[in-house]
């Protein structure tokens, strides 16, 4: 109910007012996504190639289960450079020690001159065999990790949940592109690099995640309660907890913005925002499916059956012991009633 200095006052119906209608009685209403509680991303370092996967997205797996394999022939090749590398730094140590004990004879006897030139020649020396000695600690590295790969070649599920997916590129070397030509190819060192080649998701425990612009963001807050419809029947519902908001990171995503505002987001401006995601604890997921679309609205008692009219007790004027409304009569004026 509103007002103008020249008596005319503005009303609302009451089908508004309850929420049946488009008036200010609607709740926000944002687009959700069940996803699982819990996850695993599996990795695979640089230069190391899959020899055969036993699974396919959407393969339901058990913990212990046969994932995929390693390349073991690229791995005992690469083992194999490895220790032709330490056996020919040793063998260069050998040598270089050799040459010290022979400077080293030789300043008894040498001039000045040579006396310098010799002992540049033993400090060359030894920093090279310091350098070997490194090189040669880092070989030995690789060839341990590269031993523990070739005997544990074969990949396991360490939990239950469904394969989401395979990321084919990721399984393949990238030294297997490099030209046959090209000298140490293979890199020996640990750089650390990792790319997702698999990813399984946990089954029967599920989270919604769902997202809101930026001018409505901090309406919801951690704790809130919520009601998550199904997108294709209304009436079929769940219940949940707002456990977290994300505030930190942005969606670039037009398309989740805009779908946010057409579905009763009143206070956006039509313009593009920003979106964050903020995730629902399900009271129960009974019937929901991974991935499946829902809407996410905040509960405030809507769907539960009352007798009569329940107001706002903003629409609600006390007068004494009495309360009344202001309600428009059949001749366009109000009355108290």
């Amino acid at each position: 109910l509103g007002g103008s200095v020249d008596g005319t006052a503005y009303v609302e119906s009451v089908k508004d007012i309850m929420g049946y209608g488009s008036g200010s009685g609607m709740n926000n209403r944002y687009t959700g996504e069940v996803e699982a509680q819990d996850s695993w991303d599996i990795t695979l370092q640089s230069d190391l190639s899959v020899a055969e996967c036993y699974v396919e997205e959407g393969a339901q797996v058990k913990k212990g289960d046969r994932l995929f394999s390693y390349n073991t022939e690229e791995m005992q090749l690469a083992k194999e450079r490895a220790e032709l590398e330490v056996e020919t730094l040793q063998n260069e140590n050998s040598q270089l020690e050799r040459d010290i004990s022979s400077y080293r004879s030789d300043l008894n006897s040498a001039s000045t001159r040579e006396r310098i030139e010799l002992q540049t020649e033993i400090l060359t020396a030894q920093t090279t065999i310091k350098r070997n000695e490194y090189s040669i600690s880092s070989a030995n590295k690789e060839i341990k990790d590269l031993e523990k790969n070739i005997n544990d070649a074969t990949v396991t599920s360490k939990m239950d949940g469904v394969v989401q997916k395979i990321n084919e590129e990721a399984g393949v070397s990238s030294s297997s592109s490099s030209s046959d030509d090209e000298e140490d190819s293979y890199d020996y060192s640990d750089s650390g690099e990792e790319s997702t080649y698999m990813t399984i998701v946990a089954v029967g425990d599920y989270r919604v995640k769902g997202s809101v612009s930026e001018t409505n963001v901090w309406s919801l807050t951690e704790g809130d309660s919520v009601i998550i419809r199904s997108r294709v029947d209304n009436n079929t519902t769940w219940t949940g907890t707002i456990s977290s908001v994300n505030t930190d990171e942005t969606e670039d995503s037009e398309e989740d913005a805009s779908e946010d505002m057409m579905y009763m987001d009143d206070s956006s401006s039509g313009e593009s925002a920003s979106t964050y995601n903020f995730y629902v604890e399900l009271d129960s997921d009974d019937g929901l499916m991974m991935g499946q679309h829902v809407f996410i609205e905040l509960d405030f008692g809507q769907d539960e059956e009352k007798e009569g009219i329940w107001l706002p007790s903003a629409y609600i004027y006390m007068d004494e012991d009495k309360y009344y409304v202001w309600a428009a009569n059949g001749r366009d004026r109000l009355e108290l009633r």
